[in-house]
């Protein structure tokens, strides 16, 4: 390794060195521990991402007649959700549009309700079944088909469907589809996920704030706050039981720390992926960086002087190489302008070995003795805002390039 590879390493393990002592002072790093390394009950029983145990769970909450004291509280606060829900999914099930104005207006009577977990149809059990509602004269059903840390298989809301329907012919059906998507994803849907589009997607995140946190603002016994502030902990923080599913729901406080997080620590967050990805080849966390260049595109074009056509952040790099590869002695000034880059904490030559994050380019080398060499050099091809302007501004205090670079407004 020569002396300015040397000194452009240690200019970059300085760098991560301030990075990490910013993060170990970060406080919102120390309240994030604070939460994510407190365990739920669930969580210690080994269950916090179990379908079941979150069935019985909602069965508990949705159950007027149960010991969290608050009635048919979270039964109508479901039963609005499910309207709203249902109008943005475009549910055009006979049965939804017949009910719809009802749920909103109607008195609802729980007093021969039967709120029932893994109910027993032929072709499988419907996870959560609340039965026997009154809703005006119309006797109510609500099917809950939940969804943890797997997926719909064997048609499952299909099944479910048909065989509510033929088993209760003349009552009020109402299906829901519980799924532990983000509100901003669900918010796209224009109809539920599952195959039986009569279902009605709803998400944990909407249980959150329409259900759990409101009812959190209420007075209530101290054993009941107890068990609803677990729950939230357990669907709101990492569970170390979980295959697929980490997060199963987001709060405002921690949705609000880990943006701070973000902030504080993006420079060594993305140092850490870029390292996995340079050293492992670790696919996950290529993935990762391209979403991150992808959010952070923009469009803009510049222009390198004597030049007529424009050309992208992504491939600025490869235009300065190009021009440098015509110059007297090219691979001398690529490695100046590399050092100089490094020493802003930013790569022109890149070290990858993944061949999507570069662009190569053949320059031809002469040797003292009239030899001629073609050697490869591997141009970075992945450019954050920043880091352009960062290696704009190289490109221009050398004065020996000649090269002036300006934003192209055409």
């Amino acid at each position: 390794m020569n002396e300015t590879n040397v000194d452009k390493d240690l200019l970059y393990l300085e760098k991560v060195q301030k990075l990490l002592i910013n993060y170990q002072l970060d406080l919102n790093v120390r309240k994030l521990q604070q939460i994510f390394y407190k365990k739920s009950i669930t969580d210690i029983y080994g269950v916090a991402r179990k379908e079941l145990q979150h069935s019985q769970f909602i069965a508990w909450l949705l159950n007027p007649y149960e010991s969290h004291g608050f009635g048919s509280f979270a039964l109508e606060r479901l039963l609005l959700l499910v309207v709203k829900r249902g109008m943005q999914q475009n549910n055009n099930d006979s049965l939804f549009l017949a009910i719809k104005n009802d749920l909103l207006v109607t008195h609802l009577n729980t007093g021969n309700i039967s709120v029932k977990t893994e109910y027993k149809v032929n072709g499988g059990r419907i996870d959560i079944l609340v039965g026997n509602l009154q809703l005006g004269d119309k006797t109510t059903n609500i099917v809950i088909e939940n969804k943890v840390d797997s997926k719909e298989h064997d048609c499952q809301t299909e099944t479910y469907y048909k065989e509510i329907n033929k088993n209760f012919p003349d009552d009020y059906n109402i299906f829901i589809f519980l799924t532990p998507k983000s509100s901003k994803v669900l918010d796209r849907l224009n109809a539920s996920s599952c195959d039986c589009k009569a279902f009605i997607e709803i998400s944990y995140q909407d249980i959150l704030i329409n259900i759990l946190e409101s009812m959190l603002k209420e007075e209530m016994a101290s054993q009941t706050r107890v068990i609803l502030e677990d729950y939230i902990h357990s669907i709101t923080t990492p569970s170390n039981n979980s295959t697929h599913q980490s997060i199963m729901a987001m709060n405002k406080y921690t949705q609000e720390l880990l943006i701070k997080f973000w902030e504080s620590n993006e420079e060594l967050i993305r140092s850490a992926l870029e390292a996995l990805a340079w050293n492992q080849e670790d696919d996950n966390a290529n993935k990762v960086l391209e979403l991150l260049n992808k959010r952070d595109r923009d469009y803009s074009k510049y222009l390198l002087s004597g030049e007529k056509k424009s050309v992208n952040k992504r491939n600025l790099a490869l235009s300065i190489a190009k021009r440098i590869s015509k110059m007297d002695n090219p691979v001398e000034v690529l490695n100046t302008i590399d050092n100089e880059c490094g020493q802003q904490g930013i790569n022109f030559l890149s070290k990858r070995k993944d061949n999507k994050r570069y662009d190569s380019i053949d320059i031809e080398v002469v040797d003292e003795n009239g030899n001629r060499e073609i050697k490869s050099f591997k141009i970075n091809n992945q450019w954050t805002k920043d880091k352009i302007g960062k290696l704009i501004e190289v490109v221009k205090s050398n004065t020996d390039l000649e090269i002036d670079i300006d934003n192209d407004k055409r």
